[in-house]
C-alpha cells in the first residue's frame, strides 16, 4: 500500500478505536504511526522489508509497555496494525507472525486484483472528508 492509503485507513482506524475508548487522538501522529513500520527501508542490508516491523507480535511487544505506563494510546495502536492491514492486500504479503514463524501472508488474488490506487485515494478522500466535516461541525458548536 502507498501513503496516502496507510494514512486514511490509520485515521479511519484511529478515529473508530476512539469512540470505543473515549481517546483523543493527534491527527499528525496517527498519521507517522501508520507508516513507522516501514522503518526497515531504513535497515534494508539487515531487514526484509514487510518482515519484522511488520509483525503484529512485534508491534504489540513494543507497544505494551508504552500502554501499561501511559494507559492510552490504543488509536495509535490500531494506527500502527492497519499499516498490516494495507501490507496485507498487495502482491507481495507480510510476515505477519514473525518471529514465531517466517511465513508470508497475503490476500487472495481476488482482493490484490482490485484497483488499489483506486481504494487507497478512496480512503484518503474519506479522510479528508471526515476531518473537513468535524472542523466545521465544532464550529457551529
Amino acid at each position: 500500500m502507498y501513503l496516502l492509503g496507510h494514512f486514511g485507513i490509520a485515521y479511519l482506524t484511529a478515529t473508530i478505536s476512539s469512540r470505543f475508548t473515549r481517546e483523543n487522538y493527534s491527527i499528525p501522529l496517527v498519521l507517522v504511526a501508520s507508516v513507522l513500520p516501514d522503518i526497515d527501508f531504513l535497515f534494508s542490508p539487515y531487514l526484509v522489508h514487510r518482515g519484522p516491523t511488520h509483525s503484529i507480535i512485534t508491534i504489540t511487544i513494543i507497544f505494551l509497555p508504552v500502554y501499561l505506563y501511559f494507559r492510552k494510546g490504543l488509536p495509535y495502536y490500531f494506527a500502527l496494525l492497519s499499516h498490516l492491514i494495507g501490507d496485507y492486500v498487495t502482491a507481495y504479503g507480510l510476515q505477519l507472525f514473525w518471529p514465531v514463524t517466517e511465513k508470508w501472508y497475503r490476500a487472495s488474488h481476488i482482493l490484490r486484483g482490485m484497483n488499489q490506487v483506486g481504494v487507497e485515494f478512496g480512503l484518503f478522500t474519506l479522510m479528508l472528508i471526515h476531518i473537513t466535516y468535524i472542523r466545521i461541525y465544532k464550529k457551529k458548536n
